[in-house]
């Protein structure tokens, strides 16, 4: 009893009752599940950081107390109160632990991936302590120059003037450390880490000795500047044998065309690069012409390319360029605009020679771009009339939050369809599936050209945004997808903290998360079918583009 005491009595030294209150209140609610498994270190993030708000927002709440109810409440009450807290959050805790233990586990089975082991729950407490004691050190460090700041200023001027000059200087002290020199810097680094991998090329990676791709001898592009994911784009061009063995007749040789960020000083630069590569390649004699905007790092998803080019037997032209050297889920929050530039001057440019071809004799033009990039290959549409007036079909994977079209097409959605999966103008031209299968409704026509919008349930990048915060989704208010356990539920600040955390490892779960797979290639046959092409070599091809993952 001894040691009880004297614990409660350090606590009470060094913290405030209301902010333990609510920091065990926000522990507790952020190990209830996400849309993704999360490894130990991911969760005691999550959890670190939703303790260190939560002890936050109670110690406002006992200012605000103070500042109403101005009598103490008596020694004994408060003693009870202390001892209450401490035996209700030891029981908390591990009553909140076991069922996290268990959400994650039923998680990971819904998502196909292994179970968690029993360091697990260790882990997560130990982070989450680590990270909540930094994060309050740092909310100390802020109040305590607030005080001082009120404290001279009390010299001179009134309180309540001298009160609120304090609040503002801290507040833009806060803002300008944060963002101005912590998260910049961030940026900076990271632009230069990844730069360097960009200059390396993958093992086994070879410069290509055929002329219909860019970076081989014949390429106005240069081989070095294509960078580390332009160098694989164009290395993975289908081969002619396997083309030759899907559909037992001789082939052509798929044309992949890629500008890298040295290879032109703007996104202009890098398209009109590419628009002479597909003049020297003659991309516009193809049957098929695929514009594809890549994600932050210059990634371009294989499997919808070479699902065409099984589908074509070669008869494709894939163009791409690059605008940043950042991994998705960073690009997807600090390269935004980049990606609307890259989007808008590829397609444009595209759009710009092909329109002048008469009709009959030039390709279908398709439009691809998966997370970032489906917000870069948006971009260069006003609507649905613009999309079906200069393309012959568009697939968009993973689309993020700042997809304005895919955001007004959910928000007018028809009454009664889900956020998850909207329908809207009855699926005339636009539809949105988690699976092949989700096309097929509604049972109305479907209008060429066909527009698609692929997204998991599971996928953050989708479901990521700023409203999170304090706002309750639909997708949360509606019947969850089958691979979200039903437990998840929305709570201020700390779902937008988990999802945020689930952006980090979305593309770890095949079929899931922001892994795609080989869905491209059923989307691909829904929206633009070879002649004669049939369901039985849909599933042929799904078998082929899995193998090849």
């Amino acid at each position: 009893m001894k040691i009880f005491a004297r614990y409660l009595v350090w606590l009470r030294q060094h913290f405030n009752y209301f902010g333990l209150l609510f920091a065990l209140v926000f522990f507790c609610l952020s190990l209830t599940p996400s849309l993704l498994p999360r490894v130990w270190l991911l969760q005691g993030l999550v959890s670190g950081v939703s303790v260190a708000v939560g002890y936050g927002l109670g110690f406002l709440a006992s200012l605000i107390v103070r500042k109403l109810v101005r009598k103490e409440p008596k020694k004994l009450t408060k003693a009870r109160a202390w001892q209450g807290l401490v035996v209700a959050g030891v029981l908390f805790i591990f009553f909140f632990s076991y069922l996290s233990f268990n959400w994650q586990q039923e998680t990971r089975r819904l998502v196909g991936t292994a179970p968690a082991d029993g360091f697990h729950l260790l882990g997560v407490i130990l982070t989450t302590l680590l990270i909540a004691l930094l994060l309050t050190l740092i909310f100390r460090l802020v109040r305590l120059t607030f005080l001082f700041l009120k404290k001279q200023l009390l010299r001179f001027i009134s309180p309540a003037l001298a009160y609120t000059i304090a609040a503002v200087l801290v507040s833009f002290l806060v803002i300008f450390v944060v963002n101005g020199v912590l998260f910049e810097n961030f940026v900076k680094v990271a632009n230069q880490a990844f730069s360097v991998n960009n200059d390396t090329t993958t093992p086994g990676v070879e410069q290509p000795t055929t002329p219909f791709v860019s970076g081989s001898k014949d390429s106005l592009i240069s081989w070095d500047s294509l960078g580390l994911k332009g160098r694989d784009f164009v290395s993975r061009t289908t081969p002619l044998p396997e083309l030759e063995k899907f559909n037992n007749t001789k082939p052509l040789q798929p044309i992949r065309l890629y500008a890298g960020i040295e290879s032109a000083d703007s996104a202009q630069g890098r398209a009109d690069l590419v628009i002479k590569e597909i003049e020297r390649t003659h991309a516009m004699d193809r049957k098929v012409l695929l514009v594809v905007t890549s994600t932050g790092s210059g990634w371009v998803n294989n499997n919808p390319v070479s699902s065409l080019e099984y589908m074509y037997n070669g008869d494709t032209a894939t163009v791409a360029t690059q605008y940043s050297f950042l991994p998705s889920w960073l690009s997807f929050l600090v390269d935004a605009d980049k990606a609307k530039e890259a989007g808008r001057a590829m397609i444009n440019s595209v759009y710009e020679v092909w329109s002048k071809l008469p009709k009959e004799s030039r390709p279908k033009l398709l439009v691809y771009g998966e997370s970032l990039g489906s917000f870069g290959s948006e971009s260069a549409f006003s609507g649905i009339a613009d999309m079906q007036s200069r393309t012959d079909g568009i697939l968009l994977v993973g689309p993020v939050f700042s997809n304005q079209l895919h955001r007004e097409f959910t928000a007018d959605r028809e009454q009664g369809s889900l956020e998850r999966l909207p329908v809207y103008d009855s699926g005339a031209a636009v539809r949105f599936a988690a699976e092949p299968t989700d096309l097929d409704h509604p049972m109305t026509t479907w209008t060429n050209p066909r527009i698609v919008y692929l997204q998991h349930a599971t996928d953050p990048i989708v479901w990521w945004s700023g409203r999170l915060l304090f706002r309750k989704p639909d997708w949360l208010k509606e019947p969850r997808g089958t691979d979200v356990l039903p437990n998840m539920t929305w709570y201020p600040v700390v779902t937008f903290a988990q999802v945020s955390v689930d952006l980090m490892f979305s593309t770890g779960y095949p079929g899931h998360g922001h892994a795609y797979g080989s869905k491209a290639t059923d989307v691909w046959a829904k929206i633009v079918p070879p002649a004669n092409w049939t369901t039985e070599k849909t599933s042929q091809l799904k078998k082929i583009i899995g193998e090849e993952q």
